[in-house]
């Protein structure tokens, strides 16, 4: 089972992780375009909480009290909301719980069935184009090619965004007889405004960095090596929460990415595969 609580980061992570845009015209490979949930139920959640959760089986889906646009974004593979176009305001604030009950065979046939979902439950009509968006590249903040003193190179074998997203470790390199442990190699420890990784490259940086912007982000930084980073900063408290106070004093993490590793993020465009809604509306419940 796939078990997503901190269910807006887990999903974008896995979208990343899982390749481009495919609308239910087209047929992915190793699934059948007309495949589709046998039982769905939908309901507006009222609690007026923003704890969320998403389970995922090989026998369906249950999505709690989440808005409907990470939705599409999990049906689609969106991983930055502005690659979606054309949304009303209410599907950033109603909230939904949904259940779905069908087999679902791999990513493919769960992406096809959950888009033939939100075209008959939610009357979604959507097409995919190409248009050129705000975007960033990941270069050195220093002019010298310094790194930051908290970014290192690891021991560890490199660790992909999909194990990031909680689907594998990456092992440590095979240890010689009678050599020390072999190094905690994969996503250690985060919490508000802290993370801690161990063997990435900077490409894997630059897609977990697009979660936190919205942004696509490019690396540029012509470093081809794995390495372990260590972040503290203060993150952008939600709307109408407070700031933690055990994230008080520290720097944004734009700040905290040129201070601590070395890194900054340029503003760009690059040309993307966008999804352009037709069409939604709020779904009958039952």
């Amino acid at each position: 089972m796939q078990r997503i609580n901190r269910v807006i980061v887990g999903t974008l992570m896995a979208a990343i992780a899982a390749g481009p845009l495919r609308t239910s015209a087209q047929e992915p490979a190793g699934a059948t375009a007309a495949k589709t949930f046998d039982v769905v139920s939908v309901r507006r959640n009222t609690s007026g909480t923003t704890r969320s959760n998403v389970d995922r089986t090989p026998t369906g889906v249950t999505i709690v009290n989440l808005p409907l646009r990470p939705i599409i974004q999990l049906a689609y593979g969106i991983s930055q909301p502005v690659r979606l176009i054309g949304l009303p305001d209410w599907v950033n604030v109603d909230r939904f719980d949904l259940t779905a009950r069908g087999s679902i065979g791999n990513l493919n046939d769960f992406r096809v069935m959950m888009q033939a979902m939100l075209a008959d439950r939610f009357k979604l009509a959507a097409h995919t184009e190409q248009r050129s968006l705000p975007s960033f590249t990941l270069v050195m903040a220093r002019s010298d090619g310094r790194l930051g003193p908290e970014l290192k190179v690891s021991k560890c074998m490199p660790v992909t965004l999909a194990q990031l997203s909680g689907r594998g470790a990456a092992p440590a390199a095979a240890p010689a007889p009678d050599a020390l442990p072999p190094p905690e190699c994969g996503l250690l420890g985060s919490g508000p405004g802290e993370i801690r990784i161990a063997g990435v490259n900077l490409q894997t940086v630059a897609g977990f960095l697009s979660l936190t912007q919205g942004r696509p982000i490019t690396d540029n930084t012509n470093l081809t090596g794995i390495y372990d980073l260590h972040i503290q900063f203060a993150p952008d408290p939600l709307p109408g929460q407070p700031v933690n106070p055990a994230t008080e004093g520290r720097p944004s993490l734009l700040t905290a990415l040129q201070e601590q590793l070395g890194l900054k993020l340029q503003p760009s465009t690059q040309l993307q595969e966008v999804l352009v809604i037709e069409r939604v509306e709020h779904p009958d419940e039952n």
